[in-house]
């Protein structure tokens, strides 16, 4: 299911499917409704399922001297945020393929100290940028959940497949029409996206 189809299945049961502005805004709270039921299905299930998360390349890290560590040359689009973590799942090494765990900014400081931290490798994210310490990569693979998909590099576009389940679409839907719109469909609570194509 994609992103337009999500939109313009609302529009059309709006009648504004020809309202430009209308759908865009559908858009925006398509995506809203998905981080929002994401965070709850993380909170409920514990897991990460593989359909929420995306993934893209980061290349070129320059020494920043405030944190003493690599910072990205662009910053990273904003990771959902999640009950117990941020939503980034994995960073790795695209060519070593070394992984790198997460800390805090703050946790620096201490980890040469720790017999168990001391010689791994770790991220963390600062002002939308990412953070290797030590670097030992100048290409990661950063992997996860993200507030608004388009923004990872990669994205194909409104029309390509979108980052959720396709029961998830369908609460995303019944939850965009029982909140925003305060309609209810009466067989079963349910929208048939098919139908609205």
């Amino acid at each position: 299911m994609t992103l337009n189809e999500m939109a313009y299945a609302l529009a059309e049961m709006q009648e504004k499917s020809d309202d430009y502005a209308f759908v865009e805004r559908m858009k925006f709270t398509v995506i809203n409704h998905r981080a929002l039921l994401i965070r709850r299905d993380v909170d409920r299930n514990a897991t990460i399922s593989n359909q929420y998360q995306q993934s893209f390349l980061v290349e070129g890290f320059t020494f920043h001297d405030l944190s003493d560590s690599e910072r990205s040359s662009t910053a990273i689009p904003i990771p959902l945020r999640l009950k117990n973590s941020t939503g980034i799942t994995r960073v790795q090494g695209e060519d070593s393929g070394t992984l790198y765990y997460p800390c805090t900014l703050e946790s620096l400081a201490y980890m040469e100290y720790s017999k168990f931290s001391s010689n791994s490798l770790n991220y963390f994210i600062s002002d939308g940028f990412l953070h290797l310490y030590p670097c030992e990569d100048d290409r990661v693979r950063v992997t996860g959940i993200f507030q608004d998909p388009r923004e990872v590099p990669g994205y194909q576009g409104d029309n390509s497949e979108f980052p959720i389940p396709a029961d998830m679409a369908q609460q995303v839907l019944q939850s965009i029409l029982s909140g925003e719109f305060q309609i209810q469909d009466p067989n079963n609570n349910q929208v048939d996206i098919e139908s609205q194509k």
